[in-house]
Order: C-alpha cells, then structure tokens, then sequence
C-alpha cells in the first residue's frame, strides 16, 4: 500500500495519493489509484514491465474544475469550466497505442460562456485519429488529425472554425469597451513531427473577421495569411478596414532568441482605437502612418512617420485636453520625433516638441509652448497664461518644469476657497489608480503680469505674484508671494478697500498661506480699518485688529460692522430706552438682513451685472426712529461707483454718493448726505513698506 499526502506535481497540489502496489517480476503493478485535488479525482490502475519496457493504464479524471488549475490561471484570461476523461493505452515508448476521450463542458472565458466540447483519440494500426466537435451555441469549431505513432510522430491536425467569439480575447489583452459582437472564421493546420514541437509548420487562413470596439466596425478586406515555421511567426497578408481605418500588414517575429522584428505597416486609422488599451482615454480623429519595425521587443528599431490632422486627446484625470492637433511625428531608432505639432487646449495654442522613445520602458522627454492658455483646475477657478513647460522622464518618475506666466484669473461664486485650502492640508491617500500621476514631480515657476486683475463675488483686487510650485502632483507645495496692490472687498453688504495685503507661501511641504493685509471701509460716520494677519488654515489661525477715527473701542467697531450700528445706538438708546426691544431681536435682525442682502444681490446682479444691495431691516434714523434702509450700488466703467442709500419710511433719509477712481492712488468722491448737504473729498492713498 503506498500512500502520499500533500503531494505537489507539475506545480499543482494535490490532497493525497493512493495506490495498491503489486511486484510481478519485471512487472510493477498500481491499482487503485486514486489522486484528489481540489474536489477532483484520478482514478484507475498502470503496469509497466521492465524487461520489455512496455506498458499499459486505464485512468479515468472526473470533476476537474479548470479555475483550480494553476496552469490555467492566466494573468489576463479566466478560464472556467468542467473537464473529464478516459483514456487507455499500451505497448511502448516506439508503438503505442492510445485510445480515449476528453469532455469540456460549460467553458468560460473571461466570464463569457463558450460552450462544451468532446475530443476523442482511437488507434488504428500504427496511427491515431483524432476526433473533436464543438457544441457551441452560435460557433462551430472542428477538430481531425492523422498522427503516425512511429518515430517522431508525424502527422497532420486540422482546426476548423466559423462564427467563432474571441471577445473574450479582446477584453484580455485590451481595456476598451466592446460594443458590439466578434466573430472569425478560417482553417488552421499543425504538420510535422509531434514529437518536436519546436519543428512544427503551422499555417493559417481567416477567411472572415470582424469586430466591434468603441463603436468602430473592422473587419479584413480580403483573406489573411499567416504561419508559424522554423520558429518565425510570419503574416503574408493582413489587410482591416472600418470606420475611417485601413490598415495593412506584413512581416515576420522570431518567436525564439531575441525575438527579432521585421513588420511593415501603413494605413490610416481613427485615434478613438487607441481607448480600448486605456479606458481613461479619450481620442478621435485621423491618423495617417508609415512604421517599419526592426531588432527586437526590448530595443526595437524603428523608421516611417505618422500624421496627424484635426485630432484630439485628453485624460479624465487632467483638467485640460487638446484639440485640433496638427502635425507630423517621424520614427527614427528607438524613438518618435516630433517634427512638428500643434494644438489648442483651453482656447489658447500651444506648440509642441521633444521625443518619446522605447528603451526597456516608455521615455520621454516633451516641451510645450502656449499662448493665453485657459486653466479651469481646481474646480470654480479660471485661470488664463502663457507657458513654456518641459516634461521629462519615465511611467515610473517624471519631472514637470518650466515658467507659467498669468494674465487673467476669476473665481466662480461657488468656489469654496477655505475649504479647498482645507482639503490641501489633510494626508494625502496613495492612490494606485493613476500612478502615472502620482509619480510625476513638479518644479513650475508661476509669475503675473505687472497688474494682474483677480474678479470674484467677494473681491475686486489688482496685484502681482511670484510662486514656485514644487512637490507632486498628488501632493504640491507652493514657495512665494503674492502681493496685492489695491482692490475692493465686499463683505456683509459693506464695500472694504484694500489698503495693502501680501500672502507670503513659506511651507516646502505643504500649502499654507500667510496673510497680512489691511482694508478700511466707510460706516456711518466712521472709517474703519481692519486688519488680517496669520495663518489660514491649521497654526494660530487669523487674528484681526480693528480701529476707527473717531476712535471706538473693538465691540463698538464689531458691532458698527455687523449690525450698522454701535452698542449705543441700539434699538433704544441712552436717551430713549425701549424696554420691549432687546439685542436677541436685533441679531435677529441683522440674520434677516444677510439672507436678504444674498437673495436680492443675486437677483439684482444677474439682471443688472454689478450692481449691490444691502437691506437693513432695522436702522436707527438722524431722529432716533427705528426703519428699513436700502443701499444699491452700481460700478460703472470699472472706475465709477454710484451708491443710492434711502430709508423705506422716511424719504428725506437719502445718500447719494459717486466715487471716481482718477488712478490706483487718487480718487475723488461727492456726497449728498441725508440733510441735502454735498460734499466733495479727495483721497490720496499711498502705500509705504
């Protein structure tokens, strides 16, 4: 009795082995075999005799689940299904006689179901044939051969197939989406020694073959020819057509050694082919090509060239993509060339040079020219600016560098700037999905134009930057200044003007903004001046300062700004108290008047374009009486305010103000105070660091 357990044969491992064992002699018997892996099971008996080293079996395999098959457990195909047989055999190693059958059952490839099929093996004389039919449901697929049991086993296998699927094969060895069903039709035949698998002529026909991926039918423009002899893998004939695709075909690949090439191709084809290996990518459009290939897979040589006319790329994961690329890129060695090339993307033009080059790895080494080039990145900001970019290195590590010069930039209403500084600040998570991203590290030297004008819903401001980019592009880190010249804030209905403001990046890990700025706005009869100075996020934080002339203490400043009013003008005052009224009513009040001041100003804004409106629902009035105040204000040719301030109850109560703004330094603004007083005053601001 021999028994084995946890036995591991060919790379599989099996459960156990037993078998009952019997010495005849020369003869050495196994009965009962039986071999368990994985819920499958070997059974049967074999003799070998030594003398006459000849021998004979009779096995039979039940239960084989092929997705518990190392063998078979491919890095892109997953293969399913049942398998069993039988088989029995004689005689030796110079004339056997083999005699048996095979049974697939419900195969499937790549979760698609294929079907069953049966080969069976009988001997008859000094030859075995073969035998094997498909039961597929919309293929058929037959298999006949002859082998010659004798010497080195010639023979002659024939595989003919129609109708037959190989999507399964696409989604293997491509990404894209298959949008429609392949089929393929031909007559393969295997001849020469069995025995020498390495000498054996294999020749192919495909009559038929067609195939629908991202929406683009192809299928051959005549038969295509193709062998495998004395180790080369040779295609005499290859010739596709479809949607704006030709594409034809010929050469040979030495499968063995080094691998060597010599394929020529030409033909045209759509970019949007192009998908079905990345499904993160989106192209269209012709491309018109001549590439010989030469040497072998690892440093292959290249020659020919490829034109493009009117197509486009992008990337989901890149906020810009290009369009109406133009040009003419020219192979050469190891390396594509670009002679010439040109796009637009973000309505600017950008002009493009470098190689990219195959060398055990993709390589490249790209520069880029553009011209009032529009950014849309992060989400709800718009930036537009010239660029000179170099991108140089590997899938595995790539280096963004060059200077970014800025024209425009706007903000989105909506755009959340605290909470993307928020975001900025947290751990960043490793992403595997694009590593290709992750891995490519910045050097980007940002810089405006001397005046550069930033627009938002909250701000006006004119000013000019200096910033250093570093880090990647998973995690960036900004170094530098900004410096903000002038400008106009608006806050809770009140306009602030910018005094002077810097934000200063001092952080080589990390963006956090350092603010020092200082506004001053006109209440009432006080001018106000606050000051921000800090961190934005994470630290301290901002801390602000306030003053006023005349001089008020920091909660009269607050309140002044908040409610309108100081703490002394109330809704009662020292002189006239109202014991029915309390602060609990006037914060309520003021919590009014912010959700009318947003409803309206969107209102207004969207019919008018800049105008403003402030409603203070309860205002104390030149006679102490409490009122509803409205204050518009319309910007006219950038340099004019007009700003109309009336009381709903007393319409003697008007402000009339007009501010123009002679330069960034010197504006001059008249006044019709609420008596029907005018005044004039001339301010001169100047900035001293």
């Amino acid at each position: 009795k021999l028994q084995i357990a946890r036995l591991t044969a060919y790379g599989e491992p099996f459960k156990t082995f037993s078998s009952d064992v019997r010495l005849n002699g020369p003869e050495t018997v196994l009965e009962n075999i039986l071999l368990a892996h994985n819920g499958a099971r070997l059974t049967g008996s074999f003799a070998y005799d030594t003398e006459k080293r000849s021998y004979r079996y009779d096995l039979t395999g039940a239960n084989i689940d092929l997705a518990n098959l190392r063998r078979l457990d491919l890095p892109r195909l997953a293969v399913e299904g049942q398998a069993g047989f039988h088989i029995t055999g004689s005689g030796s190693a110079d004339a056997p006689v083999l005699n048996g059958q095979i049974d697939l059952r419900d195969i499937v490839l790549n979760h698609e179901t294929v079907g069953s099929m049966t080969v069976q093996a009988e001997t008859q004389g000094e030859d075995v044939l073969l035998r094997g039919r498909s039961n597929f449901d919309h293929a058929d697929l037959a298999v006949d051969g002859k082998v010659h049991l004798r010497g080195d086993w010639p023979g002659l296998v024939t595989f003919k197939f129609a109708r037959l699927d190989f999507d399964p094969l696409i989604r293997a060895f491509f990404q894209g989406q298959i949008t429609g069903h392949s089929s393929v039709a031909g007559l393969v035949e295997i001849r020469g020694p069995m025995r020498r698998p390495g000498s054996l002529s294999i020749t192919g026909d495909v009559t038929q073959l067609s195939a629908d991926v991202e929406n683009f039918k192809l299928q051959n423009s005549g038969p295509i020819h193709f062998g495998i002899e004395s180790g080369a893998l040779k295609v005499n004939e290859f010739h596709l057509t479809g949607n704006e695709t030709d594409v034809a075909m010929q050469g040979s690949v030495q499968l063995g050694g080094e691998h060597a090439l010599a394929i020529r191709s030409q033909g045209k084809l759509n970019l949007k082919l192009f998908q079905a290996f990345n499904p993160n990518l989106i192209a269209y459009g012709p491309a018109t090509f001549t590439v010989n290939i030469a040497g072998n897979p690892a440093r292959p040589m290249l020659s020919g060239k490829l034109e493009l006319q009117d197509a486009s790329v992008s990337f989901l994961d890149l906020p810009n993509g290009l369009s109406h690329i133009n040009g003419s890129l020219v192979f050469a060695q190891d390396r594509m060339q670009i002679e010439k090339l040109t796009a637009h993307t973000g309505g600017g033009e950008l002009n493009v040079g470098g190689f990219l080059a195959y060398r055990h790895g993709l390589y490249f080494e790209l520069t880029a020219t553009g011209n009032d080039v529009r950014l849309r990145y992060p989400p709800g900001v718009s930036s537009s600016a010239d660029a000179t970019l170099r991108y140089t290195g590997s899938a595995k590590s790539s280096l963004l560098a060059g200077d970014i010069v800025i024209n425009r930039f706007g903000m989105n209403p909506r755009f959340d700037f605290a909470n993307y500084l928020a975001q900025s600040k947290k751990t960043p998570v490793i992403s595997t999905l694009n590593p290709f991203l992750d891995n490519m590290r910045l050097d980007l030297h940002i810089t405006s134009t001397p005046d550069l004008r930033v627009e938002t819903s909250l701000a006006k401001l004119s000013g000019d930057l200096d910033l250093h980019v570093r880090g990647t592009a998973a995690r960036p880190a900004v170094l530098g200044r900004v410096n903000i010249a002038e400008g106009d804030i608006f806050f809770a209905g009140t306009k602030y003007r910018l005094e002077r403001g810097d934000i200063t990046f001092s952080n080589p890990l990390s963006i956090e903004p350092v603010i020092n700025m200082d506004m001053a706005a006109r209440v009432q009869d006080y001018d106000v001046t606050i000051g921000l100075h800090g961190q934005v996020s994470g630290g301290k934080g901002l801390s602000m300062t306030y003053r006023s002339d005349p001089p008020l203490s920091n909660a009269d400043i607050i309140a002044l700004l908040a409610f309108g009013r100081t703490r002394t003008q109330g809704l009662y005052t020292a002189s006239q108290p109202s014991p029915n009224q309390n602060d609990t009513a006037s914060t309520s009040n003021a919590i009014l008047g912010e959700a009318l001041n947003a409803t309206f100003s969107d209102r207004v804004q969207r019919l008018f374009g800049a105008s403003r409106v402030k409603i203070d629902p309860q205002f104390i009035g030149s006679e102490n009486n409490p009122s509803a105040r409205v204050t518009i204000e319309q910007t006219i040719n950038n340099n004019i305010t007009f700003t109309y301030v009336t009381s709903l109850t007393q319409s003697a109560e008007t402000v009339i103000q007009l501010e123009y703004n002679i330069d960034k330094n010197v504006s001059i603004v008249a006044v019709r105070d609420q008596n029907g007083i005018l005044g004039f005053d001339v301010h001169v601001r100047r900035r001293k660091k």
